[in-house]
């Protein structure tokens, strides 16, 4: 018998409906309705069941969605009422007791949560800070729960609540900052979702920083190009140095898309640039189109940051840059 390759996503939104997120109740409205419309429309395009599920919390936690399949799924409209205090910790810790009753019975089933709040907890008469903390430290590999604040006090206040700081995000409480609040929640499930396929079912870098959690030398090596010894350099920046420069002394000439920096820390990084692989046991050198896929890099510009867990894989990015500044004590790829 042929196995099911049945991947389903219950994806749930917990959402702040305090009387502070009254000037963009009709925004919220309109970002949550047309991230439905994306998710139903990605859903179709990888085969992937997806199941909605949305809480709203002011001084009381309501479900008002549950479980739903996102093709079925209608507008927020008639069900976000703005009014009272902020109770997070009980919205987050009450969605997660629900959804962990979830028959996941023949299939790979997965979790994704965004929690968005324009403020900080002030409520809960349910959960305590420590209760929450516990919860969030024991879940299921196959769940992934971010939280989207308000200011740099949100990320410290959502730390010590027990997020993951690399599955915060902070966002500006204006109408602007919704919209791009919308494109990132979209841009980071596309990446969950083609990340599912390769069997990867829960991350704890969903925003910023690059996720090696999906390499493994054996599918670095399959799914990826080794790059011939005789076609590379691997040099060492000993000085703070311009690209063009260090290529130059390096092997005669600076090509344009032919040296690869090493990603050390936090850069913006283009859709169009290539990224190599390097296994730091066999040195070995790979890249090719899947690359990108493999680190949960999106198709779109954005800021990543290394994965400091990883200690098997070196990650370079292409430059295409005449005085990008390389880094001492990094590493340059040259391809010849």
């Amino acid at each position: 018998m042929k196995p099911l390759n049945n991947y389903i996503n219950h994806i749930v939104f917990v959402v702040d409906k305090s009387g502070s997120m009254s000037h963009l109740k009709n925004d919220t409205i309109r970002v949550f309705d047309n991230q439905i419309s994306h998710l139903s429309k990605r859903s179709q395009e990888l085969d992937q069941e997806t199941r909605v599920s949305v809480y709203l919390f002011d001084d009381n936690v309501e479900c008002v969605v549950y479980d739903k399949d996102v093709m079925r799924l209608s507008s927020l409209r008639d069900l976000y009422e703005i009014g009272g205090n902020t109770a997070l910790r009980d919205g987050t810790s009450i969605a997660i007791k629900e959804l962990a009753q979830t028959a996941q019975l023949h299939g790979d089933h997965s979790f994704l949560m965004y929690v968005l709040t324009d403020g900080q907890e002030n409520r809960s008469r349910l959960t305590t800070t420590e209760q929450l903390k516990t919860q969030l430290a024991n879940l299921a590999d196959n769940w992934t729960i971010a939280v989207l604040v308000p200011d740099a006090l949100g990320v410290a206040e959502a730390k010590r609540q027990g997020f993951l700081i690399n599955n915060t995000m902070t966002w500006n409480t204006s109408v602007q900052g919704l919209d791009e609040v919308g494109s990132k929640i979209r841009e980071a499930t596309d990446n969950y979702m083609v990340a599912r396929t390769k069997g990867i079912r829960g991350t704890q870098s969903l925003f910023t920083k690059i996720d090696t959690s999906a390499l493994a030398s054996r599918t670095v090596s399959d799914k990826l190009d080794a790059i011939p010894a005789d076609k590379y350099l691997l040099a060492d920046v000993n000085n703070d140095i311009d690209i063009t420069t260090f290529a130059t002394r390096q092997v005669g000439r600076y090509v344009k898309g032919n040296v690869y920096y090493q990603l050390t820390k936090t850069e913006e990084v283009q859709p169009q640039k290539q990224v190599a692989v390097q296994n730091k046991i066999s040195g070995n050198i790979y890249t090719g189109a899947q690359a990108r896929n493999l680190l949960g890099l999106p198709t779109v510009k954005t800021k990543v940051k290394p994965d400091s867990g990883s200690s098997r894989f070196n990650i370079f990015i292409q430059s295409t840059s005449v005085n990008r500044k390389l880094v001492k004590g990094t590493k340059a790829l040259i391809l010849k």
